[in-house]
């Protein structure tokens, strides 16, 4: 048939060109070239499948490799191509069976005569024992249907645990390690580095905001979540002393000075020409009379 020419298969793992993804036209031209020249079968797995003249199976993942796409690109593409009429596509039991549409447009007729001629398709050769054209696929083709084990998703690396910090007592490390595991949330750096700014925020150490987690059953922490009841009980603060002032025209200005040069006692003085001694100490000078004239 005129307007059409033959290629070698192996032009797809070809080393003059670079293992790149393929563009749609070159997915398309894959479909055809991977398209069984007669009826025969196909096992997939534990099963058979009977493929007629113009027909392949295929795997989404198989394809996406062989593409360098993603699996979802791939279905996309042959929803689209099946849309378009270019091909039928029926899913089996671990692949897709795809019927290229027109597929004599492409490859020509199809010969009856047992004799190739150099216009056949170049996977075509001669069996030179029988004398009958046999299907030969050259060993460098991507299989269809990868191998088992190379079909499988790379398995996920365990997350490592977070390494205790040292202000951290053991029992409430471990108590929220438990928590974490009953979400199934393995606690990583980054998520403790979380949990160390929120309790920054909060103005919590990370021991009081993990013991909070352990208490509430929180596998992380926010600091928005905090009630004051949650907070650890703080020591009562000491009441600030009282200063009283002394004057000049004071009877306890000589002996108050004297008394804060000896003892070295507590007061303030701002230059207002007085002396601010804690009530205490003014109390104790009345009492006594220091000072007094």
């Amino acid at each position: 048939m005129s307007n059409t020419f033959n290629v070698c298969r192996s032009i797809w793992n070809d080393p003059q060109f670079p293992n790149e993804p393929f563009t749609k036209r070159e997915a398309w031209l894959w479909l055809v070239s991977e398209a069984s020249w007669k009826e025969r079968q196909f096992r997939i797995g534990d099963y058979v499948v009977d493929l007629k003249r113009g027909q392949l199976v295929a795997s989404t993942r198989g394809m996406a490799k062989v593409w360098r796409w993603t699996d979802s690109k791939v279905r996309r593409f042959l929803d689209h191509m099946k849309k378009s009429g270019n091909i039928d596509a029926q899913a089996t039991h671990e692949a897709t069976q795809i019927t290229i549409c027109n597929y004599e447009k492409y490859q020509g007729e199809r010969r009856t005569s047992d004799a190739p001629t150099d216009a056949g398709p170049t996977h075509l050769r001669r069996n030179t024992k029988k004398d009958e054209i046999t299907e030969v696929i050259p060993d460098d083709i991507p299989p269809l249907i990868p191998p088992a084990g190379e079909d499988e998703k790379p398995k996920r690396k365990k997350p490592v645990t977070a390494k205790k910090p040292d202000e951290i007592p053991q029992q409430v490390w471990d108590d929220f390690l438990a928590v974490r595991k009953a979400k199934r949330a393995p606690l990583t750096e980054t998520a403790l580095n979380g949990i160390c700014k929120e309790a920054a925020k909060a103005n919590l150490t990370l021991s009081e905001a993990l013991e909070i987690c352990c208490k509430r059953g929180w596998q992380g922490f926010n600091a928005d979540w905090i009630k004051p009841s949650d907070r650890p009980a703080q020591p009562p603060s000491k009441p600030q002393a009282k200063f009283i002032p002394v004057t000049q025209d004071s009877p306890l200005w000589d002996r108050v000075v004297d008394y804060i040069r000896t003892e070295r006692a507590v007061y303030e003085a701002n230059g207002d020409g007085k002396i601010w001694i804690p009530e205490a100490m003014h109390d104790f000078f009345n009492k006594n009379q220091i000072g007094c004239h």
